[in-house]
């Protein structure tokens, strides 16, 4: 499963528990292992 489809996910899905947090979290550390920032 990719970042995006995760971060889809929570967004979606989790919204009362952070899903905005969440998402951004799932996308930052996607970016940062793909980039090895």
């Amino acid at each position: 499963m990719s970042a995006v489809r995760v971060a889809i996910f929570a967004h979606r899905f989790l919204p009362e528990t952070g899903g905005i947090e969440v998402t951004a979290d799932v996308l930052a550390r996607g970016f940062t292992t793909r980039h090895g920032a």
